[in-house]
Order: structure tokens, then sequence, then C-alpha cells
């Protein structure tokens, strides 16, 4: 059975695509910072869904969810880089923690999951990485 795992899952695009890997067949992972939402929807899906933590700004948080998905899945075959956050507004009108906040998730976070994932998705014959990204990211 192959499997997904998907950052910022518990709400939006990342619980759609959850949804619909889980409809195909896969062991679904859905982890997000919210792990309240997280855990709800694994439950309404079933069996074939992991909830868990992820901070994808935290590097230790993707190692461990990492290995705590591989080792109740078998492993890994596509990690969605979903997790994105956005302040609207002037530049100016936005304070520099914030732009900072957007820049440890919306780039570092793709960044650390896609260098934490490699060698899980090198032990697999099919494997792929999906990066997204709001409009803001033009």
């Amino acid at each position: 059975m192959l499997s997904i795992l998907i950052s910022g899952a518990a709400q939006g695009i990342g619980a759609a695509a959850a949804k619909l890997f889980y409809q195909q067949g896969y062991k679904v992972g859905i982890y997000d910072i919210n792990t309240v939402q997280a855990q709800q929807l694994a439950q309404q899906l079933g069996p074939n869904a992991k909830a868990g933590l992820l901070d994808v700004s935290n590097i230790q948080h993707w190692q461990n969810a990492l290995e705590e998905f591989t080792q109740w899945a078998g492993g890994l075959n596509i990690l969605v880089n979903n997790a994105g956050i956005l302040y609207s507004g002037p530049f100016e009108d936005t304070d520099l923690i914030s732009h900072h906040r957007t820049i440890d998730i919306n780039v570092k976070g793709v960044i650390n999951g896609c260098h934490s994932a490699l060698p899980y998705l090198k032990k697999a014959a099919f494997a792929r990485v999906i990066n997204l990204s709001s409009a803001s990211a033009i």
C-alpha cells in the first residue's frame, strides 16, 4: 500500500488532499500544528489515516513525524509540503516577526521537509515530493 504524508493537513487544501488520497487507497499522514483538527480528520477517514504534530519550521518535529509515520505506514512514497501562512496587507504594515515567521514556515518549512524526508523517499520504489504555495508566493 502506498503512503503519503501531508503537512498542514488538518484543514483546507491539505485536508482535501488527505481525503482524496485516502479514497484512492493510500495510507495517509495528516500532520499539522493543529493536532486536535488533525486527529478529528484521521478518525473521520478511518484506520489508514494517522494524525500527528508537525510545526514545519522545527526540524525536530520533522524528524519525529517522519520516523513515527514511516514506522506506522511501512515507508513513505509521497511528501506533500502544504503547510503555509499568509499575512496580507502592505509590507510596511506587517511587523518584522511576522515576515520572519512567513519565511520560517513557507520557505524553510519546505526545505526542512524535503531534506528530512529524502532518506525515506530514497528507499521507496515510487517516490514524489509535491510542494504547494498560494498566490502570495508570486
